[in-house]
């Protein structure tokens, strides 16, 4: 059974936002805005990354190795 979310809809949604401001003031990298963030929420630097990246519709990187395998079937005719 999957673990419950600690963190709501909402909640990410305010941490994106909360970044996507800071970015907007022009005078933070994307690192040091994320650590503000994460230091103000007490949240992750990687949560905040992930769900920064969901939100741009990046999505999750693919396994190691899955890029061969669909390349391999196409030439195989799978």
């Amino acid at each position: 059974m999957p673990a419950a979310k600690k963190y709501d809809a909402e909640f990410q949604a305010r941490a994106v936002r909360m970044y996507q401001d800071r970015m907007a003031e022009g005078d933070f990298s994307q690192r040091s805005a994320r650590v503000e963030v994460d230091a103000l929420l007490g949240i992750d630097e990687s949560t905040l990354r992930n769900w920064i990246r969901r939100g741009l519709g990046e999505g999750v990187t693919p396994p190691v190795g899955s890029e061969r395998v669909d390349e391999e079937g196409a030439l195989r005719g799978w």
